[in-house]
């Protein structure tokens, strides 16, 4: 048991690095300028571009980047929205609150559903009906 979890903590090394490099990939190919997105459709001097762009962390190399990325997401900051300008965190806790009143029935349902049948005796038609 103890070997299993070991091996289980082993794989959560590389799989942490592999699905940050691509969450990183995936937005670093956005087609446009995230500082030309933050602005919209006015026309932006080129000094307060590299402003931009150095407030953002993009005038950096790209490993620099990842390596900012990585220590945000550990310590829990997913950034700051390119529109609203406000924390991603407090934008996804708005629009997907908590909903455990729909959640917790479903997760003991399941359980319910599987040990329910299994009381009744032997002859009883519910018992063949839950049976496969």
């Amino acid at each position: 048991m103890f070997s299993f979890i070991l091996r289980r903590l082993g794989l959560l090394v590389p799989t942490f690095f592999g699905i940050t490099l691509l969450t990183f990939a995936l937005i670093r190919l956005i087609p446009r300028d995230p500082v030309e997105v933050m602005v919209g459709e006015r026309t932006l001097d080129p000094q307060m571009h590299a402003e931009a762009l150095h407030r953002l962390g993009l005038d950096k190399p790209l490993y620099a980047q990842y390596f900012d990325y990585v220590v945000n997401l550990l310590h829990g900051n997913l950034g700051e929205s390119l529109v609203t300008k406000t924390s991603v965190w407090t934008e996804f806790k708005t629009l997907f609150p908590p909903r455990w009143n729909w959640r917790c029935p479903r997760c003991c349902s399941p359980w319910c559903g599987g040990c329910w049948p299994a009381c009744w005796p032997p002859s009883s038609a519910v018992r063949y009906s839950t049976t496969a």
